[in-house]
């Protein structure tokens, strides 16, 4: 497929990410599609006058997957080479380097894959989506290659050109990914781990290397940014995979779906929401906080108390991060209840994305190493509950809507080559947390 930034956001801001499998961006508004299936020339003449630039593409670059073309209509004097992959991105707006892991790449097909592919009328040598976006849209974006009689005469001067199978442009892929959002996001999380390498000491920040962040619209849930760092150039990626396999931070993991991190005190609002639903505490009722959780004799856990002490409600507990308050009511809740209701708000659970992901894992009483001391962690986060960055996206959505956890996408809608719209993402709930404005309202 060909991924192409298009100015113009319906979203109204920013550009649209759109990807196409036999496309071509004839302009920065208005791409023409072209199909698969027949014969040669000018393609640097024709959109060079219309602010693109024409990449040449090895098959794991983002690019239209030729294998010969012919032309829909609406292109004169425009026709591709058999064999020739092309890749046009609009000057100033190479999605390379912007989301790599998310966009994937094509490759060739193993055995395995060939043994489906076939019967789709694919050959044994082309390359299909092998990972990422490119993987999971593999069957909408692949257009229907066409087929092109050609009879010559002795001379080999071609004498009849018949069109037996006419080409079919595969879908065009539209993205809730903003690519000024992705991009000023990309520039924040970089200068945030330089800032730690630069200002940190060791053990505390210095040794950072690698990162994610995300962005999510609570009300659709799509994915308007998705960042993993480091990243590497799509471009050249096959070339350098040797280094890049072994390299600090390894970049060819996509963290936002893959990572897997102690939640820490993001935790705790799920931990207060359980409460709340539970009646074991109110907004206003309070925990003593000394400084250290004196509840057992043998294990006494601490707490920072940055800008608080005393009585503890349950807002300044939120507000300062009281591990303190925390370890109390999590202890009343006891870690199977509280960890249902995380589940429930999308920690440790499916977010609903296109994507292989991911599940990561909460604390439970049933774990082998479950003892009272893990689940006075798991109540702040830690423990043996590690989650993604993209569950911590869907969880904060959940906490926005009132324990409504929306079901995360991508992709926002397919259009064929007339432009129709063939598919389109709607808004899901995957679950509903207890509680609603009583329960969430004073958390947020």
């Amino acid at each position: 497929g060909l991924v192409v930034l298009i100015g113009g956001d319906e979203q109204g801001g920013g550009e649209a990410v759109k990807a196409m499998l036999g496309g071509i961006a004839g302009g920065l508004l208005h791409p023409h599609p072209i199909a698969v299936g027949a014969a040669a020339v000018d393609v640097v003449g024709y959109v060079g006058n219309k602010g693109a630039q024409v990449i040449p593409a090895a098959d794991d670059q983002l690019h239209a997957d030729l294998l010969g073309v012919a032309l829909q209509g609406g292109l004169p004097g425009l026709v591709l080479g058999i064999g020739v992959d092309v890749g046009v991105i609009p000057v100033g707006h190479r999605l390379d380097a912007l989301a790599p892991q998310l966009l994937g790449g094509v490759g060739a097909m193993s055995a395995e894959q060939w043994a489906q592919k076939k019967a789709q009328g694919l050959a044994m040598d082309e390359s299909i989506g092998q990972w990422g976006l490119e993987a999971a849209w593999e069957d909408a974006l692949r257009g229907r290659a066409g087929s092109l009689k050609v009879t010559v005469d002795r001379s080999r001067h071609t004498r009849i050109e018949t069109v037996q199978t006419t080409p079919q442009a595969g879908d065009t892929l539209h993205l809730y990914l903003d690519a000024d959002l992705q991009r000023t996001l990309r520039s924040a999380l970089q200068q945030q781990i330089e800032t730690l390498q630069a200002t940190k000491p060791e053990g505390k920040g210095k040794e950072a290397c690698a990162g994610a962040a995300v962005v999510v619209d609570v009300q659709t849930g799509g994915v308007l940014a998705a960042v993993s760092l480091p990243d590497y150039n799509l471009a050249s990626w096959r070339q350098n995979y040797a280094a890049l396999a072994t390299a600090q931070g390894a970049p060819l993991v996509n963290r936002v779906l893959n990572g897997q991190y102690a939640p820490g005190s993001a935790f705790k609002p799920a931990v207060a929401a359980s409460a709340l639903a539970a009646g074991i505490i109110t907004p206003q009722s309070t925990v003593n906080c000394g400084g250290r959780y004196t509840y057992y004799a043998g294990y006494q856990p601490r707490c920072l108390q940055l800008g608080h002490r005393g009585a503890v409600s349950m807002v300044t507990a939120l507000r300062h991060s009281c591990n303190i308050y925390f370890y109390d009511v999590g202890r009343l809740l006891g870690v199977d209840t509280f960890s249902a209701t995380a589940q429930q708000l999308g920690l440790g659970a499916p977010c609903g994305t296109e994507l292989p992901e991911t599940t990561g894992r909460l604390t439970w009483s049933t774990d082998e190493n479950y003892q009272a001391g893990l689940a006075l962690m798991a109540a702040i986060g830690q423990g043996n509950t590690s989650v993604s960055p993209l569950q911590l996206a869907a969880y904060a959505g959940a906490l926005a809507r009132d324990g409504q956890r929306p079901a995360l996408h991508f992709a926002q809608s397919t259009t064929d080559a007339a432009g129709n719209i063939t598919w389109q993402a709607q808004p899901d709930v995957l679950a509903q947390a207890p509680g609603g404005a009583a329960v969430f309202a004073p958390i947020r």
